[in-house]
């Protein structure tokens, strides 16, 4: 079994640095904002390497400091997920140079919740505040942003209007408010399947000040079983707690539109929200398909789709956007079921939607799409002339 190391990690201050035996350069973690106690122990290098000792496969070792349940935890994490996608991951065996015993987690220090800007982090972080969920409530004591070094496809400006908006929302509920810049994604395979993995790699960071961190759940519970594996989910983003620093996902139990909902109630914190995947500037586009489905869902919870749409879009619109991905689509049939019956056009125009898309998803239609490609890809190089031909049409 091959063994390669994670090299003594650097802190300096509010810098992580991590390096893996074999790659050309270092996975950082950079913060700004509120000051980030030291951390207790090197957990962050071991969460932070993850990723690229699934893709390799083998044995991992740390050379600091880990705590052992961390380790057993990312051992049966790394299990899972080389089970649902063994196209790209594979097991992995971990160890350290200090294998720390259990210690009781500081339950007053409180938990840092992720937070973008979007429906299910603002939800997550105003539900657990309200405390309205019993012994499932986190007390949450400060707010943090990803910024993936700008490897994601948006404008410098939205990237920015993001990081305000994030600002003002923990400002608003009086939480201190970080930004972490890191390169992670540069090391990852696939990121809309590991991204919350990168986010728990900078949340152990955080373990010298708090308990924990929270993720916001994209699913319903029932939601992540039919579309799994989901990256983000409330089976494996525990496995990467320590003894000391909780990892987990929230929001599980409530659908999407019962987020908006309880948003809603509270303006202030709905002029915020950021939403968009297109957007080209300081301001959410108001024409992708997650910018509609926000506006449709805040007009079934205030009458009105402001502050992310102007106006409702035209059924037209609608039926002519391209189909839904699974994912997606869930979230619509939701806004199908609400739609209130005087306005039936925009509800009739949804579900055209929602059937070209199933169709979409059907073993036959995709059969058709592969019979399509090969026949372009065939007639594609019967038209192109062949070096023969070409040569005895020279001058």
């Amino acid at each position: 079994m091959p063994i390669f190391t994670v090299a003594t990690p650097v802190v300096s201050g509010p810098r992580f640095e991590i390096h893996v035996e074999g790659e050309c350069s270092s996975v950082v973690y950079d913060w700004k904002g509120a000051s980030v106690a030291p951390p207790r122990n090197d957990d962050f290098a071991l969460v932070g390497a993850l990723s690229i000792a699934m893709q390799r496969g083998g044995a991992l070792h740390v050379r600091g400091r880990v705590d052992r349940r961390l380790l057993a935890n990312a051992e049966k994490f790394a299990e899972l997920w080389s089970s649902y996608r063994p196209d790209l991951f594979r097991p992995v065996r971990l160890s350290a140079d200090v294998e720390l015993a259990a210690e009781a987690p500081r339950e007053e220090e409180g938990y840092a919740f992720a937070l973008s800007g979007g429906v299910d982090g603002l939800f997550a972080l105003a539900r657990n505040i309200a405390q309205g969920d019993g012994r499932t409530n986190r007390r949450p004591a400060a707010a943090f942003f990803m910024d993936w070094d700008d490897a994601l496809p948006i404008s410098p400006a939205w990237a920015e209007s993001l990081r305000r908006r994030t600002g003002r929302l923990a400002s608003a509920f009086g939480l201190p408010h970080l930004v972490c810049t890191t390169n992670w994604r540069d090391f990852c395979r696939d990121f809309s399947i590991e991204h919350a993995l990168g986010i728990i790699a900078a949340g152990h960071c955080l373990n010298g000040g708090f308990t924990g961190c929270v993720l916001a759940a994209d699913h319903t519970h029932r939601n992540e079983v039919a579309l799994g594996p989901w990256g983000n989910n409330h089976t494996s983003n525990p496995l990467l707690s320590s003894s000391i620093f909780e990892t987990i996902s929230f929001g599980g139990a409530f659908e999407r539109l019962e987020k908006v909902r309880f948003l809603a109630k509270h303006p202030e914190l709905v002029a915020d929200l950021a939403v968009c995947t297109r957007a080209s500037g300081a301001e959410n586009c108001g024409i992708c398909e997650k910018c509609i489905r926000t506006g449709l869902e805040l007009f079934l919870a205030t009458g009105s789709p402001q502050p992310v749409l102007r106006a409702l879009p035209s059924p037209l619109s609608l039926i002519t956007r391209k189909p839904l991905t699974p994912s997606s689509a869930c979230f619509w049939q939701r806004i199908h079921a609400n739609w209130p019956q005087e306005n039936p056009w925009i509800r009739s125009a949804i579900s055209v939607w929602l059937l070209r898309s199933a169709l979409q998803q059907t073993p036959l239609f995709k059969g058709l799409q592969s019979l399509e490609r090969r026949v372009s890809h065939w007639a594609r190089g019967a038209r192109r002339p062949s070096p023969l031909h070409s040569e005895s049409l020279a001058p």
